[in-house]
């Protein structure tokens, strides 16, 4: 067993970062797979411009990437997403990028606003997340 553990190769993961062949997408069947984050947000925006899609309805755990609501701003009719309470979501320049979301509503008792929270905003071990380990 020994002799094993000394014939492995030891990979440095941080040198796999660089390696071209993981910002490319990966195609199994019909699903589109991407592993790198410049290439997931550029396929979030290029679906969000496909011109069949008016509406966007989500949830995420945190909801702060500017290229992600730019596009949102300009190319939607009407978005609802439904986010973690968190103290970012308090700073002004998030609140103003928030504002220029479109609002969808199905009817006029709805919250208007574009981005809806759920927790409390506590911290520690009450602290309500959306992130899970699946």
């Amino acid at each position: 067993m020994n002799e094993r553990r000394l014939k492995r190769k030891k990979i440095n993961l941080n040198s796999l970062i660089d390696d071209e062949g993981r910002k490319r997408q990966k195609v199994c069947g019909n699903i589109k797979v991407f592993f790198d984050g410049n290439a997931i947000v550029n396929a979030i925006c290029r679906m969000i411009r496909r011109p069949d899609i008016h509406y966007v309805m989500g949830a995420c755990a945190w909801f702060t990437n500017k290229k992600i609501i730019a596009t949102m701003a300009n190319e939607l009719k009407g978005c609802c997403i439904i986010t973690t309470r968190d103290k970012i979501l308090t700073a002004k320049t998030t609140t103003k990028k928030y504002a220029s979301l479109p609002i969808y509503k199905r009817s006029d008792s709805e919250v208007n606003t574009a981005i809806r929270y759920i927790g409390n905003g506590a911290r520690g071990y009450n602290k309500s997340l959306m992130v899970r380990s699946y």
